[in-house]
């Protein structure tokens, strides 16, 4: 926003807010295969010495950031004054690690392993499911804390004067330019270590994906 007070001169206020939010909840089963007892083509198949595991965390970072600049410049006639205030800030709360809850699952199973679509090779266990959450127990929780702040201020002023040496016109100007910078970053993050014997099938919730990857990926 501005406004020209007479041509040569205005005044004007300009700003800039962005709030970025990449909230999520994300689930990943995690497949450890044993050693290959067999290859044969596309198909590979392992002993049963493999094992599951399962962790779940929560994004919920919040990147920010607000500017705002004021000034004007004012021509008059002979000397012209210029000047400029601005402050910003930005914000990242979150952003680092999030908050993950770790489960050991099943042990001592079998994969084989598909690679007909090289798109989506497909492990699959063939001795038992790793999808029953009775099957898995909490092993450990981080619940991180991450904030990261910075301050900015910056001040500027000049005064410049025309005037002729000679036949040639000659401007002298002189001025000062300020700028201060402060950031902060403080984290507290908490482990815990599962000292009990707590299953997921406790924990559960309402949330299904069966139709993730066009149910390529399904358990036995």
């Amino acid at each position: 926003m501005d406004y020209t007070l007479k041509p040569g001169s205005l005044i004007y206020v300009r700003g800039l807010y962005a709030d970025f939010h990449d909230y999520g909840s994300t689930f990943v089963y995690t497949p450890n295969a044993g050693n290959i007892v067999s290859n044969t083509g596309p198909i590979a198949t392992f002993d049963n010495t493999g094992n599951m595991q399962y962790r779940e965390y929560i994004r919920r970072p919040d990147q920010g950031v607000y500017s705002i600049a004021t000034g004007g410049t004012h021509d008059l006639n002979t000397t012209v004054i210029n000047y400029r205030f601005a402050v910003s800030r930005g914000h990242n709360y979150g952003g680092q690690d999030f908050a993950t809850t770790y489960f050991n699952g099943p042990s001592n199973v079998q994969f084989a392993l598909n690679q007909t679509d090289p798109y989506r090779p497909n492990l699959q266990p063939v001795n038992t499911s790793i999808y029953n959450p009775a099957t898995y127990s909490i092993a450990s929780t981080e619940l991180p804390n991450y904030r990261s702040v910075e301050l900015d201020y910056e001040g500027s002023a000049s005064l410049a004067r025309r005037y002729n040496l000679g036949s040639h016109f000659s401007t002298f100007e002189m001025g000062f330019l300020v700028r201060n910078a402060h950031k902060t970053q403080n984290e507290n993050d908490q482990f815990y270590n599962a000292t009990g014997d707590f299953p997921m099938s406790q924990l559960l919730s309402g949330h299904t994906n069966p139709n993730y990857y066009d149910g390529t990926f399904v358990s036995v």
